[in-house]
């Protein structure tokens, strides 16, 4: 179960960055007081026409509001095939924020066929170009072996990539990859320590301004509270094994590596 429980926390994130829609699409009961729900106002057909016409010409800003028009169903009705589509064509283009988007939907089968191949193809083009989401992924998938060779040594390079970066979703990773005993000899403390140092970066990002573009997709994910709810998790599970004097060594460890990144 605990290796399984590994894949869960990246199945998160990408369910945490998909789209708002995911919440739309679970059907909520009304009581019997609740007001008439607000019909949403769709964009005049010509309208929304002429932004897949600047879409299809490569416009990436455009491609992006395509993405959330169709994937939120506020401004023309829900179509999360089209909304893929729209991600893809600006992965194609070589946006690495869309390429982690779209590795994102071919992974839980959203908008697309479900295909893990896809997932990691998309996920290693953004990482190639830095993304750090992007390493965390393939972080991920190495150490489970989905769509790679299971190799433990290629996870922990990718994660520690991301996790240096500042990553919380890499950061969390290592700290499965101690925590387990995951290619590496176990060690609770330093797995506790990640762990703290990933739930300390969530607590403390910040939703960048909306720029309306592609950019856009990280501060979606960091904003969700679940992601920090499964890496609570994770830790107080790790620190049930633990004694309280490590515990509070692998907070001060967390302290002191959080401290020094900010320098």
């Amino acid at each position: 179960m605990k290796r399984i429980a590994g894949i869960l926390l990246f199945a998160l994130t990408v369910l945490c960055i998909a789209l708002p829609a995911l919440a739309a699409q679970k059907a909520i009961p009304a009581s019997p007081a609740a007001p008439a729900p607000v019909l949403p106002t769709y964009l005049p057909g010509e309208e929304l026409e002429n932004l897949r016409t600047q879409g299809d010409k490569g416009d990436l800003k455009t491609q992006f509001r395509l993405f959330r028009i169709y994937g939120e169903g506020k401004e023309a009705p829900m179509n999360m095939a089209e909304s893929a589509k729209w991600a893809q064509k600006s992965a194609e283009l070589g946006n690495e924020y869309a390429q982690v988007t779209t590795g994102v939907l071919y992974g839980i089968g959203m908008g697309f066929q479900p295909d893990v191949a896809k997932t990691e193809k998309y996920l290693r083009k953004a990482a190639q170009k830095g993304n750090p989401l992007a390493e965390a992924g393939l972080g991920y998938l190495y150490g489970q072996g989905v769509s790679v060779p299971l190799d433990y040594k290629e996870s922990f390079k990718w994660l520690e990539k991301a996790a240096n970066k500042g990553n919380p979703v890499g950061q969390a990773g290592l700290g499965k990859v101690y925590a387990d005993g995951l290619g590496k000899p176990k060690d609770p403390i330093r797995g506790y320590m990640w762990y703290e140092v990933s739930a300390a970066t969530l607590k403390e990002a910040k939703a960048a301004k909306p720029k309306g573009d592609w950019e856009d997709v990280t501060p979606i994910l960091y904003s969700r509270g679940m992601l920090l709810d499964q890496v609570n998790s994770m830790k107080n599970l790790a620190g049930k094994e633990m004694s309280q004097a490590q515990i509070d060594k692998a907070k001060k460890l967390a302290a002191d590596w959080l401290k020094k990144s900010k320098k």
